[in-house]
């Protein structure tokens, strides 16, 4: 079948409004919410301990005799939570001085994971604080140590760490072509339709 002019110029107004897409970049979350999250707990000669937790907001995810493998660590009154941007460590007070090893993995289950930044200092308590931060290189693990001072009141010791993640963005929209690409188009179209007809 031969084409005529006319079907040739409808051709090329289809190809002068074709777009071109970019490949969408895989977008990612900002916050731990929703979660899996594989946490390192070390105390000294005492040893270390991990266990894997959801993060879920508002919830307590460790504390004391949830039966998890962190809970032998744990004393009446202690929990670690976990929201959207920040970890809380509540500690009953102790008599002694302590320094705890925090080290968490961000499981990566659907390749959309956050990616960790930096983490910070956001509020501490009573001399209590955190310090020693460090991020892989793959923003998807990152640590601290929690450092409690020697307290016997009966005020709870609470440290609050903020952690900053990228923002990757939503995957990029479908760009149009560039006028010049389109008319590109249309010309070499317009070539194969006249070949077409030679034949």
């Amino acid at each position: 079948m031969i084409a005529t002019p006319k079907r040739a110029g409808v051709i090329g107004a289809v190809l002068a409004t074709m777009t071109l897409s970019a490949p969408a970049a895989q977008a990612s979350t900002t916050d731990l919410l929703g979660e899996s999250l594989t946490i390192t707990y070390s105390l000294g000669a005492t040893g270390t301990s991990n266990d894997t937790v959801v993060v879920a907001d508002p919830a307590v995810e460790l504390q004391n005799g949830d039966g998890s493998n962190i809970d032998i660590f744990l004393f009446p009154g202690d929990f670690i939570d976990f929201t959207g941007n920040s970890i809380i460590l509540n500690f009953a007070p102790y008599v002694f001085a302590l320094s705890i090893g925090m080290d968490f993995v961000i499981n990566d289950t659907a390749g959309d994971e956050p990616i960790v930044t930096s983490l910070f200092q956001s509020a501490a308590t009573s001399g209590d604080n955190a310090g020693s931060f460090t991020v892989g290189a793959d923003g998807k693990s990152f640590g601290f140590d929690a450092n409690f001072d020697a307290n016997t009141s009966s005020k709870d010791s609470v440290v609050v760490v903020g952690i900053n993640f990228k923002d990757v963005g939503e995957p990029p929209a479908a760009v149009p072509l560039p006028a010049g690409g389109a008319l590109l188009l249309t010309a070499l179209a317009g070539l194969g339709l006249v070949r077409r007809r030679k034949t």
